[in-house]
């Protein structure tokens, strides 16, 4: 007899197969990717509950085996009853019950029931042959059945219903009764045959089975074990062991997986409120705790098994309650903006899994899991239907995020802040995200207590954007403006803690980067550092095409400092739209040159002069200069060039020219030129003159008088003729003729060509004759006058000794000769003779004539207590001296103190003193001073320590800037600037309470308004004013 009868059994089937034959029809039709992976949740769901009815207090085991054509799903602990082979063969649900009226409080039995969800299996097959346990009545024995859903018409399925129950009945017909049954065996099986379709199902619901099952696992206590085995391939078992709790909320629930001979340890840390729960994976090594990232496909959202779908949920961990109202198809929980009673329910048990999110993240902070960045995933979900994106962003994603600003999960690669809370940190961002590396690498230099690990800046990249409330972006801009603002090289180094070359070498890899990236950030803020190292925009400077430096330090003597708007030259990354090159500032040097008009123009020309090339073939006549300009002026040393051109020296030649000429004619002779250069005047100008001849200068000669005469004064060419030989003797009778000829003749030193303008013996003797002949002319009766006698006695002895040429170029004076002598005049002579020789003391003419040519000094030879007498009155007369001095000068007591007041430092200084003093009773004393003083380098030192410590002092004084100082001359300093406007100041040590200015370096600088004088006693600094000056020295009266 039948166990079901036929008449209930016909209604019951037509009406299961009308609903298969909808539910196939859409299934088929419309499959997706989610129905795909659903498949083997179904069939563990399946086992959880028969597990859970069946034997409660018994754990399930799982297998799972896939072949080429099949695929087999078995577990343990579970039989059929008449109830359930119904359910299954009908798809309907064996257990219905009224969820709305259980009790959410306790964990329910069963999660699933045999309904609408096991229709997804037949996507792998609709044909399957199901095996296991059936118990009626307490008899327990073995079948098995087939379940075929291919049918397309209702009457196939009709009838393929009803061959499933005749299958079953057949099936237990035959089995004989079991007494002992194996209930840990995995005697429940649904086999499942597989074509190719089938099979690329079976394997994603598997891959999808691996991913989700420890979370499953943890969240389902009824399912111990899974097996699954694949063709091909190792069998893999995951086995969950006993949890261990890591405090009272925390637990951490542990996996063996299992592959052949290898078994991996698998760890999550879970959390649980009443039936919430939440968990993460974690990896746990030597005593350290790192949070392992998602796998995208893992859903977020769990009933116990996962909700297909909710990948995209973007909670920060997993979280789980059974009392969860999903979807119809089972991809998400309701969180939508209706006021319905299951909607309100998903909210509050959501923010439920942010309270016990808020323990975890506490609790990882607290003992330094590592990777805290992937809680801070937080994301607003991707639009979906099933949940409202404003209230989840209201209620859930602020809340999360406002914790988290003030958490510490930011981990830094500085030691000293190791953690950071996030709200403090920075992290590298950029349109690429292949960029943002180099961007951490160049915050890093002075933001590292700051930044993320480098290691996770591409994680971070992925959690942090516009939408935290305050934009933790560190971009390329942020980037760049901060730099800005170290204003230059030595701050940035500072800051960088690196040396500035080092700190260079950052930036100019800094400005290549932002050039390739954002080239517009570098008009916009000001880090490409100019020769000072002072940060420009780029639009503010020139390239530099080697400029050498000497010609850059000439340029800023006359006042336009090119360093200021030239790139640093190791700045190499960028190109600017100016470039400027040694021809360019030769230019700007030689117009400055040659408008005359800058106050410091021969600081500048002698500097010139003093560079030179490397090639000593291109150098001409430079080294003559510079010579020239040595002896004039205080000149630099020779400066060898790594570039040159030409035109260096166009211009500063021609001035100098002009200018030492202008300075020759000031000496007015040779004497005064002999004095200030301290050597042979007339060599000098001899070599001076070849010099200008050669190199064409000659102008010079006809603006300035600079050519010697032969009486030492210096006159213009055109006043001056060469002298041809002229008789030196002849010079003296014309000169005592009254003709000055000797004024007019060129010093016979000098070699130039005077442009035929000549002077020959014969032309003086033209004039002696001329001048003789009126003399004698003009003589009367009246005796001849004595120096009329003498000059006439000197011409005729010069006729006398030169005879040949007399005849030749005096001509009839010559012939009458005899007029030149009178008979008074040869009586005289002759009785003057008579009475040398005729002397009473004995002399021969002999002696007489030795004792004229004696010097006299060694005539007066006294003896050694006269000496002595004598020496004895130097002594006094020196003394006379020094008290001359000492009474003018009462404070003057020592050489070395008058020396520090004059700044003398070295034997030239003290020459030129001598110059400028001479006259004075400071002469006087100055004049004892020998040039192998042993006190100038304690007088340098004074000087050198007086210049540091006011340059320190204005350093720290408000409103003075000295980083750019620079010597015009030991005691005159420029490149200063006081509120930002430039002077310069005189320095002078005060150690004995006086000053004593004479250098006409200082002069000219004081005759400016914007300089100032400052002393130093080596304990205060002081701006000396001029009201101090006139109440010190009492002076009420100044000529104007």
């Amino acid at each position: 007899m039948s166990r079901f009868d036929k008449n209930v059994i016909a209604t019951l089937n037509r009406i299961a197969a009308q609903k298969i034959f909808e539910k196939m029809r859409i299934l088929r039709m419309s499959s997706t990717e989610n129905s795909k992976r659903r498949w083997i949740w179904e069939l563990l769901q399946n086992a959880n509950d028969k597990g859970a009815i069946d034997f409660p207090d018994e754990q399930v085991a799982v297998r799972v085996r896939l072949t080429d054509d099949s695929i087999e799903f078995s577990h343990n602990y579970s039989y059929f009853t008449n109830k359930n082979i119904e359910g299954l063969i009908r798809q309907i649900s064996s257990d219905d019950k009224d969820w709305g009226d259980t009790d959410k409080t306790e964990m329910p039995k069963t999660i699933g029931r045999f309904g609408t969800g096991f229709l997804t299996t037949h996507l792998l097959s609709e044909k399957v042959n199901v095996k296991g346990l059936f118990q009626d009545e307490g008899v327990l024995q073995r079948f098995s059945f087939p379940l075929d859903r291919s049918g397309r018409e209702l009457k196939s399925l009709i009838e393929s219903i009803n061959n499933s129950f005749e299958e079953v009945n057949t099936s237990l017909n035959d089995s004989p009764h079991i007494e002992n049954p194996d209930f840990s065996a995995c005697n429940t099986t649904f086999e499942y045959e597989l074509d190719e379709s089938g099979k690329a199902i079976a394997e994603v619901g598997l891959d999808d089975l691996e991913n989700s099952l420890p979370y499953t696992l943890i969240f389902i206590d009824k399912i111990k074990r899974v097996e699954i085995e694949r063709s091909n391939c190792e069998k893999i078992v995951y086995e969950k062991q006993a949890p261990t709790h890591l405090t009272k909320d925390i637990k951490i629930v542990e996996f063996d997986k299992i592959q052949g001979d290898r078994i991996q340890k698998l760890y999550f840390a879970c959390l649980s409120e009443e039936l919430t729960s939440i968990a993460i994976q974690i990896d746990r090594d030597d005593n350290q705790t790192s949070i392992l990232p998602f796998n995208n496909e893992t859903p977020k959202i769990f009933l116990g098994f996962p909700l297909i779908g909710t990948e995209d949920f973007n909670f920060p961990v997993v979280i789980n309650n059974p009392f969860l109202e999903p979807t119809e198809p089972r991809d998400g929980v309701f969180l939508t903006m209706k006021n319905e009673e299951n909607i309100i329910n998903n909210k509050k048990i959501v923010r439920g899994c942010v309270e016990l999110y808020f323990i975890l993240l506490q609790y990882a902070i607290d003992n330094d899991w590592q990777n805290l960045y992937l809680l801070a995933k937080t994301d607003l979900p991707n639009p979906l239907d099933w949940v409202s994106t404003d209230w989840y962003a209201q209620h859930i994603q602020k809340v999360l995020r406002a914790r988290l600003m003030q958490s510490s999960i930011v981990y830094t690669d500085n030691p000293l802040y190791p953690k950071i809370q996030l709200a403090e940190a920075l992290f590298p961002y950029a349109k690429s995200k292949s960029k943002i590396s180099t961007i951490w690498d160049f915050a890093n230099a002075f933001l590292s207590d700051c930044l993320p690990k480098k290691e996770h800046i591409g994680f971070w990249y992925e959690i942090i954007d516009n939408s935290w409330g305050k934009d933790l972006r560190y971009t390329l801009k942020r980037l760049v403006a901060d730099v800005a603002r170290f204003s230059n090289v030595t701050q940035l180094s500072d800051k960088i803690h690196q040396f500035e070359e080092e700190a260079l070498h950052w930036l100019n890899k800094l400005i290549g980067f932002v050039l390739s990236e954002e080239r517009d950030l570098l008009s916009e803020f000001a880090i490409i550092p100019n020769q000072y190292g002072e940060f420009k925009k780029r639009e503010e400077l020139w390239t530099d095409k080697d400029i050498p430096e000497e010609l850059k330090d000439i340029l800023k003597i006359l006042q336009q400092d090119w360093r200021s708007k030239l790139k640093h030259n190791q700045i190499t990354s960028c190109e600017l739209a100016i470039a400027k090159s040694i021809q360019d500032i030769v230019d700007s040097i030689n117009r400055i040159i040659k408008e005359n008009t800058n106050p410091k123009v021969k600081d500048a020309v002698l500097g010139l002069i003093a560079c030179f090339p490397a090639d000593s073939s291109l150098s001409k006549n430079g080294d003559e200069v510079l010579g020239f300009a040595k002896d004039f002026y205080p000149t630099p040393d020779k400066k060898i060039l790594a570039n040159w051109i030409p035109g260096i020296w166009q211009e500063c030649q021609e001035w100098f020219m002009n200018q030492v000429c202008h300075d020759i004619d000031i000496k007015q002779n040779v004497a005064n030129l002999a004095e200030y250069l301290n050597q042979d005047a007339l060599k000098w100008l001899s070599d001076f003159v070849k010099f200008a001849v050669k190199y064409n200068f000659e102008s010079y000669f006809m603006k300035y008088a600079i050519l010697p005469n032969q009486k030492g004064d210096f006159a213009c060419k055109k006043q001056l003729y060469a002298d041809l030989g002229v008789d030196e003797e002849l010079k003296d009778i014309l000169e005592e003729l009254g003709d000055d000829c000797r004024s007019r003749l060129l010093a016979v030193e000098i070699e130039l060509d005077l442009d035929g303008k000549i002077h020959t013996s014969e032309d003086i003797a033209r004039e002696i004759t001329k001048r003789v002949e009126a003399i004698l002319k003009n003589e009367g009766l009246d005796k001849r006058e004595e120096r009329n006698k003498r000059v006439f006695s000197k011409l005729l002895l010069w006729f006398y000794e030169n005879e040949s040429l007399a005849e030749k170029i005096f001509g009839d004076l010559y012939d009458r000769r005899y007029r030149l002598r009178s008979d008074e005049e040869i009586i005289e002579d002759i009785k003057f003779r008579q009475a040398i020789v005729n002397n009473k003391n004995g002399y021969t003419e002999q002696e007489i004539l030795e004792l004229i040519n004696t010097p006299k000094e060694e005539l007066f030879r006294i003896s050694p207590e006269d000496f002595h007498k004598f020496e004895q009155w130097k002594h006094n007369q020196s003394q006379m001296a020094q008290q001359v001095v000492q009474e003018e000068y009462k404070e003057l007591v020592t050489p070395q103190e008058l020396l520090t007041r004059l700044c003398i430092y070295s034997p030239e200084m003290l020459e030129l003193a001598r110059r400028r003093f001479r006259g004075t009773r400071i002469y006087e004393y100055l004049r004892y001073i020998p040039h192998d003083f042993a006190e100038y380098p304690y007088v340098e030192a004074i000087i050198r320590r007086a210049k540091n410590n006011i340059i320190a002092y204005l350093s720290q004084t408000d409103g003075y800037n000295c980083d750019r100082w620079y010597e015009q001359s030991t005691t005159v300093i420029g490149g200063i600037t006081k509120n930002d406007r430039p002077i310069t100041i005189v320095v002078r040590p005060s150690d004995r309470g006086q000053v004593i200015l004479f250098y006409k370096e200082e002069f000219d600088a004081l005759e400016y308004p914007e300089t100032e004088l400052w002393v130093d006693n080596d304990i205060r600094q002081e701006i000396i004013t001029l009201g101090r000056v006139l109440k010190n020295t009492g002076i009420n009266r100044i000529p104007l």
